[in-house]
């Protein structure tokens, strides 16, 4: 059982390992999603908070296979993005999975937030974009990514979850480098 929710800002679990792991190679994994997913969503109406919480419901199947037929390290690393697994449907909300292999853990950006909770970030260029949220301390880290010149925009969200009108990049030419995770140091929001 995993709580997939706090494994943000590069925190991994280890889901299993093999002692004798040279001598056999990943061919398919089978995540199954469990039945009791909920999602809480607040809004301000004038000084009132309302707060309603739904079940999610899903969008196909609870199980994610996934297969690794020419993946060359016996390591896996896997990577639940939340912000396309979960969409509004009608009037309420639905869970489709999406999770992603992790080719290069090695390659990409780490930064941390001063003064601000509930902030995601995206880093992208004119092909692929990449996200995450960042934890409690503000801390966020995105790997995987190709070497590059990206942009990063900060998505700020108040406590009621309204996102901000525009959404420009914060930050231009983030140059990523093949093999090294890219220290931003403090980032003002």
């Amino acid at each position: 059982m995993v709580q997939v929710l706090q494994l943000v800002s590069g925190k991994e679990m280890l889901l299993g390992i093999r002692a004798d792991s040279t001598s056999y190679k990943y061919s398919k994994l089978k995540i199954t999603f469990g039945e009791k997913n909920l999602l809480a969503v607040k809004r301000k109406i004038g000084m009132h908070v309302e707060e309603k919480i739904y079940t999610l419901k899903y969008d196909g199947t609870p199980e994610v296979v996934m297969d690794f037929e020419n993946l060359s390290s016996p390591n896996i690393l896997l990577d639940f993005n939340i912000a396309q697994s979960i969409f509004r449907l009608g009037d309420e909300y639905a869970l489709k999975p999406v999770i992603n292999l992790i080719n290069d853990v090695k390659t990409g950006v780490r930064g941390k937030f001063a003064g601000s909770v509930n902030v995601a970030v995206c880093v992208y260029d004119d092909k692929k974009a990449y996200s995450t949220y960042a934890n409690a301390k503000g801390e966020f880290l995105i790997h995987g990514l190709d070497e590059n010149d990206y942009n990063l925009t900060i998505i700020s969200q108040n406590e009621f979850g309204k996102l901000p009108e525009k959404m420009e990049p914060q930050i231009k030419e983030v140059t990523v480098i093949q093999g090294q995770i890219i220290q931003l140091g403090k980032v003002e929001v």
